[in-house]
């Protein structure tokens, strides 16, 4: 697998749209039905078969310019089901009350084809900054991720999901750097493992009033599906 990027004229014309035609910015805070943890902030839980899930929102530090771009949500989660699960963007959305859905955005492109990544490649995150214990990067993420345990099993590529989802990035001057450290990128969390992280969904509109955060929890050993967490939340 190899991963591309942007074309360089691309990525200045979206920059110059994204600085120049900024979407509107919302907040989200936990649903009233969500279990709310008021000492972390805007942030609320759920679990499933051992697997239990954290989701923060208004919790980005870095550059604030993405989330007129985008919708950055912190996320935790602590597997103790006793089997590996299946960390994927695919399994992961936001979901609003009419059933629109806004996709978790994957940070690379993974093609089979390309033959170099050129110089205008994403670099490689030799330091990344998200939290990870008893968690494997899957192996197409493998050569961006240098030092990180890569899966040894069976882990597929979807690939017209990211085909379809990392083309949102075309009109921003996204992913920066910082993004990329600390994404949550697809892999396997084992028994008793833990990851904390970025996950970067399609900005959401200022309609919207009502979102649910969804993720299928699945084991990464034979593809069993253990059930859906899911956490609402309320858009400002």
């Amino acid at each position: 697998m190899k991963f591309i990027s942007l074309p360089l004229i691309t990525f200045l014309a979206a920059s110059f749209i994204g600085l120049n035609s900024c979407r509107n910015t919302i907040k989200l805070t936990p649903g009233s039905e969500a279990i709310k943890l008021p000492e972390i902030g805007n942030a609320a839980a759920a679990s499933l078969a051992g697997v239990s899930l954290i989701v923060q929102a208004q919790a980005w530090e870095g550059n604030p310019m993405i989330e007129e771009h985008v919708t950055p949500l912190r996320v935790t989660i602590k597997n103790n089901s006793g089997k590996a699960i299946k960390l994927c963007y695919s399994d992961i959305a936001l979901i609003s009350n009419s059933g629109k859905i806004f996709a978790a955005l994957p940070p690379y492109a993974v093609q089979d084809t390309i033959q170099e990544t050129g110089p205008l490649a994403y670099p490689e995150i030799v330091d990344p900054t998200f939290f990870y214990d008893g968690f494997s990067i899957a192996p197409y993420y493998s050569p961006r991720y240098n030092g990180l345990e890569t899966f040894d099993g069976l882990f597929p590529y979807n690939q017209p999901y990211y085909d379809q989802h990392y083309e949102y990035w075309a009109e921003t001057p996204l992913p920066t750097t910082d993004m990329l450290q600390k994404a949550l990128p697809d892999g396997v969390i084992y028994n008793d493992g833990k990851v904390i992280g970025f996950l970067y969904f399609e900005a959401v509109p200022a309609q919207i009033q009502k979102l649910i955060f969804r993720m299928n929890v699945i084991n990464a050993e034979n593809g069993e599906i253990l059930g859906m967490i899911s956490i609402p939340f309320i858009a400002h």
